[in-house]
């Protein structure tokens, strides 16, 4: 199952090859992650050039991303 996030971001955008449920707005330095699995709700933070993060509820993010002009998309998987 993949779901491609929509990312705004000041001069950054990130792709990636497979992805999770979920949507996310950028942050100043960071990405905030609103995702959702089944029922659950996760919500945590990445920093650019992160390839892993541990959210509320233990479940592991990894990622892979590739920089672009102007805006674009951002894909993660887990």
């Amino acid at each position: 199952m993949k779901t491609i996030f929509r990312v705004i971001a000041e001069s950054h955008a990130f792709l990636s090859r497979t992805a999770c449920l979920g949507s996310m707005h950028a942050l100043n330095r960071g990405i905030e992650i609103e995702a959702a699995r089944e029922s659950q709700r996760l919500t945590s933070q990445i920093k650019v050039g992160t390839y892993t993060l541990e959210v509320k509820n233990m479940y592991r993010i990894c990622f892979e991303y590739a920089d672009f002009d102007g805006g674009g998309l951002f894909v993660v998987r887990w």
